[in-house]
């Protein structure tokens, strides 16, 4: 393996909050003022799995950056603001934000690769559209379209049901349920994926002078077809002041939902996330009282801590010492 590929392997398990200084620690190790260009696919695909956030200019609030917005050429949609912007992996800032009217079919990894192949005249028409308008009957051989100004229109994937699921409204109440839960750095975003409509949360807390970093990860697909709310829940916390301790714990999730309404995934998705929650508060709490208690040092059979000053005092000491034979 090269030093490259095993510097790309430290650059994808970097802890939360710490990629900069992973990366500033490979370039002091292998001497290479040109490795930081060599790592940037391996700094990619980090952002684009670890849902790395980043400020808009002139923007309030985070977006994320990951495979669900991803438009190619270093451009991701915001679901927000309904527009995309610029990210630099390298310097890991946003540049440019681009406010144009957005018009934009489902963007899956599937068809990226066979961008613009479509069978019929009447779909490539319509996958671009006037935003004013409220709502779109796709022919039955297209499979998705976005309407970023209000709605998204799934049809032929599930064979002539139509789902028109308002956009305002599972922002709004996905929102609603990150601003109530993650009150430290929070982003979130809903695209639409060959499966459905992706939900992804994130949630940063560092606290670098206290030696340590977490982040919370949530990643969704509602299938409007099945009623089902699949995806996984994935928490990594490090800790390094006394030592180096790292959590990295990941739940999957499947539920079934009574309703496809905005409102029911939000409170679905908040009863998942509370109760994940409650679980790793009970590992944490019979870690403390099991593994850890188990490697710290047992009191004497006094359930006394040993008094170092008066060793003298004791038997063990006196044999330590010497004791009166010695004198």
């Amino acid at each position: 393996m090269s030093a490259v590929s095993t510097a790309a392997s430290f650059i994808e398990n970097a802890p939360p909050g710490e990629l900069t200084e992973v990366i500033n620690d490979i370039g002091s190790l292998l001497d290479d003022p040109s490795v930081t260009d060599k790592l940037i696919p391996a700094v990619e695909r980090y952002h684009k799995e670890q849902f790395v956030t980043t400020k808009l200019p002139g923007g309030s609030g985070l977006v994320i950056v990951s495979e669900h917005n991803d438009l190619g050429g270093g451009r991701f949609y915001d679901s927000e603001s309904a527009s995309s912007f610029t990210y630099d992996h390298k310097t890991q800032a946003c540049p440019a934000i681009h406010l144009e009217t957005h018009r934009m079919h489902a963007y899956s990894a599937a068809e990226h690769s066979t961008a613009n192949q479509v069978t019929s005249n009447e779909c490539r028409k319509r996958r671009t559209y006037n935003r004013t308008r409220s709502r779109v009957n796709m022919p039955a051989r297209c499979t998705y379209i976005y309407h970023p100004a209000s709605r998204i229109t799934i049809t032929s994937k599930w064979q002539g049901t139509q789902l028109i699921l308002s956009r305002k409204s599972l922002l709004r109440d996905v929102g609603n349920h990150v601003k109530e839960h993650f009150p430290s750095l929070p982003a979130y975003g809903v695209y639409p994926t060959n499966d459905g409509i992706a939900i992804l949360i994130v949630g940063n807390k560092y606290s670098p002078s206290n030696y340590w970093n977490g982040r919370w990860r949530s990643a969704y697909t509602f299938n409007p077809s099945s009623s089902t709310l699949t995806g996984s829940i994935a928490v990594d916390v490090h800790y390094y002041e006394d030592g180096n301790v790292r959590l990295v714990t990941e739940k999957a999730v499947n539920e079934s939902l009574r309703s496809t309404t905005s409102s029911d995934v939000a409170r679905t998705i908040a009863a998942v996330e509370k109760k994940y929650q409650e679980e790793l508060n009970r590992a944490f709490g019979a870690l403390s009282e099991g593994a850890f208690k188990n490697l710290r040092r047992q009191l004497p059979v006094t359930r006394q801590k040993m008094d170092w000053q008066k060793a003298s005092a004791y038997k063990i000491g006196q044999d330590i010492g010497g004791g009166a034979r010695a004198r």
